[in-house]
């Protein structure tokens, strides 16, 4: 506006209403400028809410099942181009119902932030910041290594199992005991989509749970 106000100023030649006009329009000009903006990035907040709220699992703040869908269709597709390894990590809480059962569903809860918490920090914490969490089912978690092989897992599942074997989770007054199973297996030359993993650490997940369940199983 001071730029729009000393330029026509300098416009001797004109009259005072038409330098009047001029400031005026300028100023019109301006208002809709920042009112256009101003709109643009409300919009854009919304939509970056929206996108976090779609990605995100509201109750643990791990990824969500739409988020691991597309990650992982993603990361298979660049693993493939760059012929780097791609591992996949399922594990769930063991019997999750019987903790719904008796103590409650926000003893549930509870202990599903807490376990969310505790291996994510762990998994950041040995492997870096190249994986991801998703929770994609109700007690069903995935964990995605990105150019790590099943041998750089392995020693990780282990660990979390430890972790989480050895933690007392205390909710109003009680101390409750959880542990986890789980399937450590990676991405194939024969795999046709990422369906094909998921499916084979399904596969070992159910390995760990007739096992005896605090296990597991990782691909030969």
């Amino acid at each position: 506006m001071w730029i729009a106000i000393a330029f026509w100023l300098t416009q001797t030649q004109l009259m005072w209403m038409n330098i009047v006009m001029g400031v005026v329009m300028f100023a019109f000009m301006e208002l809709f400028t920042v009112l256009y903006w101003s709109s643009e990035r409300r919009e854009q907040r919304e939509r970056e809410a929206l996108v976090e709220q779609v990605n995100r699992d509201t109750l643990t703040g791990a990824g969500s099942f739409f988020a691991f869908k597309d990650d992982s269709m993603r990361l298979m597709v660049r693993a493939q181009e760059k012929r780097e390894p791609l591992t996949l990590a399922m594990f769930d809480i063991d019997h999750f119902k019987r903790v719904n059962d008796k103590y409650g569903h926000a003893a549930g809860n509870f202990v599903l932030k807490q376990v969310t918490q505790l291996v994510d920090a762990k998994m950041h914490g040995q492997m870096g910041a190249a994986c991801g969490l998703f929770r994609t089912g109700g007690e069903e978690f995935n964990m995605i290594f990105v150019n790590a092989t099943v041998g750089d897992v392995k020693q990780l599942g282990a660990d979390i199992l430890d972790l989480i074997r050895a933690q007392e989770f205390e909710y109003e007054g009680q101390q409750l005991h959880v542990t986890l199973s789980m399937g450590i297996t990676a991405l194939t030359d024969h795999d046709m989509s990422f369906e094909d993993v998921y499916e084979r650490a399904d596969g070992l997940l159910y390995q760990s749970k007739q096992a005896g369940r605090d296990y597991v199983t990782v691909d030969a």
